[in-house]
């Protein structure tokens, strides 16, 4: 297979038909190892498939608990700040340490955009059944969700997922034994 190889400068220019302007495909300047892009088969635009303009994570890892089937917030939480109000914000929610402690229950999930239940519901996720093994207490393990929401705006927005025991007589438990859960929000640029 032949290869053209630029070598130094990190960089391949193509220039549009009358040369004035140019795409420039740069390599990072340094690499833990070679790295590969391959094209699909097929037309593609790569303008269409969406750029990353930011990232913000947010982590708590302090166990929370609920004996309520009200929903009661996990303080996982992150504000993102768009940067055009036509750009989606991908959401993704990592629930670790999910256990239920005495009776019979499961554990619900829902992303809101804002900080109370009474915010827009982005998501309700992941309802996990509690498996008694006899000693009343009892690892679910961790669930995970990702959404892609349009908040339409360029004010600071915050995304906070939220738990409830689905069992008002059993006791759900978030970040048990201070397990870390996450969120993170992506703004994808329109």
């Amino acid at each position: 297979m032949a290869e053209l190889r630029v070598k130094s400068t990190g960089t391949l220019k193509l220039f549009e038909s009358d040369n004035t302007s140019s795409v420039t495909i740069a390599s990072p300047a340094s690499l833990g190892a070679d790295r590969t892009i391959t094209l699909p088969d097929s037309d593609v635009n790569l303008g269409s498939l969406g750029i990353i303009g930011q990232v913000v994570q947010g982590t708590y890892a302090t166990e929370t608990q609920s004996s309520s089937d009200t929903y009661a917030t996990t303080n996982v939480t992150a504000t993102i700040t768009p940067s055009s109000s036509s750009n989606t914000i991908l959401v993704t929610a990592n629930m670790s340490g999910v256990a239920k402690f005495t009776g019979n229950t499961s554990v619900g999930f829902k992303i809101h955009r804002g900080t109370a239940t009474s915010d827009p519901e982005v998501i309700h996720f992941a309802e996990r059944a509690g498996l008694d093994n006899g000693t009343g207490y009892n690892w679910i393990g961790s669930c995970s969700a990702s959404i892609i929401d349009s908040p339409s705006t360029t004010s600071a927005t915050t995304y906070t997922v939220f738990f409830n025991s689905r069992s008002d007589i059993a006791t759900a438990r978030i970040q048990s034994d201070g397990v870390e859960s996450s969120i993170t929000l992506m703004e994808i640029l329109a």
